[in-house]
């Protein structure tokens, strides 16, 4: 797959606001052999992301977080159930973002940062890459609202028990792909993670 080819043949800026979208003339080779050609696509750029699952191993709880999301009102309501996410500034380690956001998010710091995963969201026309993190905070510090003003965020912030998820998940109360990749991904790996955490809080 990483000999086969594809190439470019125009490329206008058709809209350049939040999100910037580019018209594209492109060919690209078929498995069988050949090409698909003159095939005309939309490719909406963003920011690189960083998401963070916050997690307190003493108390065995997650934090989620709920705000208003544009693209979820055709749905059953635009108020999300989510986990810690945003924007990567241009040349901003990927860590930082994390331990900023999450701050900025929850009132939480993480104190520690394990990374879950790295992908596409939607790579049929979105170029946004993830870097997920799994971040070790204390519920305790929670401010149960949250987000910066400058950027209209309104997040309601709250600390779930992690034996609830399964059932939160089933009955989709997490509608977020996002979400639902981190959470899923803790309660598999949860026994281990909680117990080097709390290993390493009695050392």
């Amino acid at each position: 797959m990483s000999k086969m080819k594809w190439k470019i043949h125009q490329q206008a800026r058709v809209y350049d606001g939040h999100f910037k979208v580019d018209q594209l003339q492109l060919s690209y080779a078929k498995f069988a052999g050949g090409e698909c050609t003159n095939v005309q696509r939309e490719l909406v750029h963003r920011q690189n992301t960083v998401a963070v699952l916050p997690y307190d191993p003493v108390q065995d709880k997650v934090v989620i977080v709920e705000q208003f999301r544009v693209g979820a009102m055709a749905g059953r309501s635009p108020w999300l159930k989510e986990i810690v996410a945003g924007l990567r500034a241009e040349h901003e380690q990927p860590e930082h973002a994390a331990r900023r956001e999450c701050h900025e998010e929850t009132g939480c710091v993480a104190t520690e940062l394990l990374p879950i995963s790295e992908f596409y969201t939607s790579p049929g026309g979105l170029a946004e890459w993830v870097q997920l993190y799994l971040a070790r905070v204390a519920v305790d510090d929670i401010q149960v609202h949250a987000g910066l003003a400058q950027e209209n965020e309104d997040i309601l912030v709250s600390a779930v028990p992690l034996q609830a998820i399964p059932s939160m998940l089933s009955e989709g109360e997490m509608c977020s792909a996002i979400g639902i990749i981190a959470l899923q991904w803790l309660l598999v790996n949860k026994s281990s993670i909680r117990h080097t955490w709390l290993a390493s809080s009695a050392d």
